[in-house]
């Protein structure tokens, strides 16, 4: 949903040493598969509607993640942090369970193997630096603004 850290980030923390532990490697649950199309999001999700990291595109993602995942007979959630594992740098995602079928997941996620295709499949779909949803808006500038009353973008 928001490669924008393999533009700099990545390459500087391997450069220095440095492990990456990414949080929210499921988009903040876009990447559960629980999302869909011209569909309000399910009652009691943390998006109340489409805005901010859940957009359109991020849908878009999802869905195209998720097919590859039905193809490898997986859920979309393993197939991400498989991904996200997976990735240069990065010693281990910051699961953050909730509940016991997440925590099966992320153990699942583990065992799933990722061919070079898979990797060829992904970048088509979100292309190694891109982002498709406004993670650092939602998440760091708008908290900023609200706590400073800056104009900070």
């Amino acid at each position: 949903i928001d490669r924008s850290i393999e533009n700099e980030l990545v390459w500087t923390c391997q450069r220095h040493g440095i492990g990456i532990i990414p949080w929210g490697p499921l988009g903040t649950g876009i990447l559960s598969g629980k999302y869909r199309k011209d569909q309000r999001p399910p009652a009691g999700s943390r998006f109340e509607e489409v805005g901010g990291r859940l957009t359109p595109a991020a849908i878009d993602v999802a869905d195209q993640i998720g097919a590859l995942a039905k193809e490898k007979g997986v859920a979309t959630a393993e197939l991400s942090l498989a991904w996200v594992l997976r990735q240069p740098g990065v010693t281990a995602p910051i699961i953050g369970v909730r509940t016991m079928e997440h925590l099966a997941c992320a153990l699942e996620s583990l065992e799933i193997k990722l061919t070079d295709a898979d990797h060829q499949h992904i970048n088509r779909v979100i292309a190694p630096g891109a982002a498709v949803s406004d993670y650092y808006d939602v998440n760091v500038f708008r908290r900023l603004r609200e706590r400073t009353g800056l104009n900070i973008s």
